[in-house]
């Protein structure tokens, strides 16, 4: 009987431990399976992680890369901005001058027409005053009298020795002037003289001069015209506006005071 049992507890020793190998190499199979599921999963988390990170950085570049271009936008934009403000100022600057300007040129264009105005109006003045005695016209706002040396003169070919007529000619003519005391006076003489009868005058040149001479010394001694506003000229028989011999007196108009007050004006 002993010689029974003790093979048969071998065998069920034997039996027992297969068994409990055969369970543990399941359970050894089940935890390399489960470990390679967790490599797996391990491995593709960490691939997502990369893709993660790689998306992270391309995402943190693009960020980069706009955070540069709005940094040179905004720079691009202050740069903008000063350049039109300055040009604003320049603008505006340019439109004060310009404001300044028409302003001055008003000025100027104001006191020219008034000042075309008084004058073409004395002028007019003048000429009826003095249109009994000659022809008398405005040239370059110039009031020119053509007196035949007949009118003027007692002898036209001798001297310049005024006659009576003409001495009340002159005396109109000394009215006008001193009722503007600004006016230039030029006196023009002309002879044309083909024979001289006396010795008195060499030429017509000289002719021309004592006619004229003689009017001015008339203006300035009789009429008390200052001689500074006198110009005496001899045209002879040269340079003159016709073969007539006429005696031809200038009123020039001055300007002076008027370039004055301009000048005071542009610096205001």
């Amino acid at each position: 009987m002993k010689k029974f049992i003790l093979p048969l507890l071998i065998f069920g020793c034997t039996i027992i431990t297969a068994q409990k190998k055969k369970d543990l190499l399941d359970e050894i199979s089940k935890l390399k399976t489960s470990l390679n599921q967790e490599k797996a999963r391990a491995n593709k988390a960490e691939s997502n992680n990369k893709t993660t990170l790689s998306k992270l950085d391309f995402a943190t570049s693009q960020l980069d890369e706009v955070k540069l271009e709005n940094e040179t936008l905004l720079k691009t934009i202050n740069n903008f901005t000063s350049v039109a403000k300055q040009k604003t100022q320049n603008v505006e600057s340019s439109l004060k001058t310009i404001k300044e300007k028409d302003a001055q040129l008003k000025v100027v264009n104001d006191a020219l027409t008034s000042a075309e105005e008084t004058r073409l109006s004395q002028l007019q003045t003048f000429k009826a005053k003095l249109n009994a005695i000659g022809k008398v016209g405005i040239q370059n706002n110039q009031l020119v009298v053509h007196i035949p040396n007949t009118e003027l003169f007692e002898t036209v070919d001798t001297d310049g020795t005024l006659s009576e007529k003409g001495k009340m000619s002159i005396q109109k003519i000394a009215e006008v002037l001193t009722a503007n005391p600004t006016y230039q006076i030029i006196v023009e003489g002309n002879s044309n003289a083909i024979d001289f009868k006396t010795e008195k005058a060499l030429n017509n040149w000289d002719l021309s001069a004592r006619q004229a001479a003689s009017i001015v010394n008339s203006l300035q001694i009789d009429h008390q015209i200052d001689p500074k506003r006198l110009t005496a000229v001899s045209k002879g028989e040269h340079n003159t506006s016709g073969v007539e011999t006429v005696t031809q007196i200038i009123i020039d108009a001055q300007f002076d005071e008027f370039y004055s007050l301009i000048k005071d004006r542009m610096k205001k």
